[in-house]
């Protein structure tokens, strides 16, 4: 079983027997990100079920209207995880966005004031 979870016969039978604990901990923990890795993996996958019947339901309609056609499938694939440089960006064009509706509000209230 320990040979099963990387360690050696050498160190089995002749080193620490406290390295079984640890290769018995790390094995677990490997086994237990293998099934978190999984279980994204199905839901994933059914992520990308769900917006296909989604995108392709309009046309099973019992009283859809001849002519319905299927939402476009997408042109890439769904990004779930953003790189920091890009939720850096993210961020800018948010501070840029509020920065202009922020000065477009000073300019409104000016010409009303200018106007009174």
């Amino acid at each position: 079983m320990y040979l099963n979870m990387g360690m050696t016969a050498e160190g089995f039978w002749e080193q620490d027997p406290s390295l079984c604990v640890a290769y018995r901990a790390a094995y677990e923990q490997r086994m237990e990100r293998e099934r978190e890795m999984l279980n994204y993996s199905a839901w994933l996958q059914g992520r990308y079920i769900y917006d296909v019947l989604c995108a392709v339901s309009p046309i099973y309609h019992t009283f859809a209207k001849r002519g319905t056609k299927a939402a476009p499938y997408h042109e890439k694939p769904i990004k779930f995880y953003k790189r920091e440089e890009e939720m850096r960006l993210d961020e800018e064009q948010r501070l840029r966005e509020k920065t202009y509706q922020y000065f477009l509000a000073m300019m409104e209230g000016d010409e009303k004031d200018n106007g009174k």
